[in-house]
């Protein structure tokens, strides 16, 4: 029972490092949850392993890259606080509040217009709060429409501490003018201690200005995307 008394900077100590341990069964233990574009993309890019050689990146899209000449996500610390890279290769931030940012180069940009689709797969902060609409941007603009679709997945922190629900978002820009890239960001948390396990980026390049961008509903979520819109979560503090 001495557990119980132990000192808030302990057990945040400890967490850390339970995090440091393997948390999955499959390499893509997160990105198997992202959902694929309909009709199909022009480019798409996908990360679930963090592998640069330091925590800030840049990171490669180790689950695949196409239609981008390069498309890379690295952390901004957001004027303070640390994180590392676990050991199940996800971006845990410690002391910090950190903007995750993702820059492309080379996209298709032969017809007019381009529709755009970022997932992200996080945990809540250390308070339980989510991200919201307004936490995802893209060229300094938010986006049109966003979902927070679920929470599908557990991160297993280990070490006797309770797994760590991930929670999967979608935000979509459309009919922004084509260009050959874009700068987006995520973020950041209004608390610390918060993992990123995951993220895909889909863009679809179109002669139609109507053109609405959006993922392939899962059976139990089709009634969420027939009435997608945009959907504000805001971060609370439990009362």
């Amino acid at each position: 029972m001495r557990l119980a008394f132990r000192r808030t900077s302990i057990v945040i100590t400890l967490f850390a490092f339970f995090l440091t341990l393997d948390h999955g069964t499959s390499d893509a233990d997160e990105y198997q949850y992202f959902r694929n574009i309909q009709g199909g993309s022009t480019g798409t890019a996908g990360w679930d392993l963090f592998q640069g050689a330091s925590y800030n990146g840049p990171h490669a899209a180790d689950q695949g890259s196409s239609g981008f000449s390069s498309a890379a996500l690295s952390v901004n610390n957001n004027g303070g606080g640390a994180g590392f890279i676990t050991a199940s290769k996800d971006l845990y931030s410690f002391f910090s509040s950190p903007v995750w940012q993702i820059s492309t180069s080379g996209m298709n940009a032969t017809l007019p217009f381009t529709g755009v689709a970022l997932q992200v797969a996080s945990t809540p902060d250390q308070l339980g709060g989510l991200l919201d609409a307004t936490d995802f941007l893209l060229n300094g603009n938010q986006a049109d429409r966003f979902a927070v679709l679920g929470q599908f997945s557990m991160l297993n922190a280990g070490g006797g501490q309770p797994p760590q629900p991930v929670y999967y978002y979608f935000a979509a820009w459309d009919a922004l003018t084509a260009g050959s890239s874009y700068s987006l960001a995520v973020g950041p948390p209004a608390q610390n201690h918060t993992v990123l396990a995951g993220a895909k980026l889909d863009y679809v390049n179109t002669s139609d200005a109507s053109f609405r961008i959006n993922a392939v509903p899962e059976p139990a979520s089709a009634i969420l995307f027939a009435m997608f819109g945009l959907a504000t979560y805001r971060r609370r503090a439990p009362q």
